[in-house]
């Protein structure tokens, strides 16, 4: 089980989710922010920090058919700057891709309330191979850092950090 400040920020990141619940819980499973305390099986989770504040929960979820592809899960803290954490999230994912996995994928139905993610899904290079389904491959997005893409990002030093909160085999 996650450390007592784990759980804390974990508790916390349940409230950021409870306040876009269409986006975050409907469908999810969870009953209850105790219940969200435990991960889906397999999974990684992630504190994002900008700063010394916890701006975000990212979650890893192994696909069970195909070895190395993960189901992306990201709920943000509603006050923390998106700008900010997305740069972190930018440069963070070459060490996903060289550590962890093959590809990454997010299912975004297509409701008004998913625009705004569907968008950031683009702004990560993730393609829309379906209505709902965005995926980013190890090798697409080894050609955008090649294009330059995250030059800008290279270059914007940015204080924060992601920190493993636990792994689940």
């Amino acid at each position: 089980h996650a450390a007592d400040v784990d759980r804390a920020i974990l508790r916390q990141a349940y409230v950021w989710a409870e306040a876009k619940s269409a986006i975050y819980l409907d469908g999810s499973g969870y009953r209850d922010a105790e219940d969200f305390l435990d991960p889906p099986r397999g999974s990684v989770e992630y504190f994002v920090f900008v700063g010394d504040k916890p701006a975000a929960l990212l979650t890893l979820i192994p696909l069970v058919t195909v070895r190395g592809v993960y189901q992306v899960g990201l709920i943000t803290n509603p006050q923390a700057s998106l700008r900010k954490i997305c740069k972190l999230l930018r440069g963070f994912m070459g060490a996903v891709f060289e550590q962890l996995a093959q590809a990454l994928f997010v299912d975004l139905p297509a409701r008004a309330e998913f625009s705004r993610t569907r968008k950031l899904a683009r702004f990560f290079d993730f393609e829309q191979v379906s209505e709902t389904i965005f995926l980013i491959s190890k090798h697409g997005h080894a050609k955008e850092r090649e294009k330059g893409h995250d030059a800008a990002d290279r270059n914007d030093r940015l204080h924060g950090r992601v920190q493993v909160l636990r792994h689940h085999a």
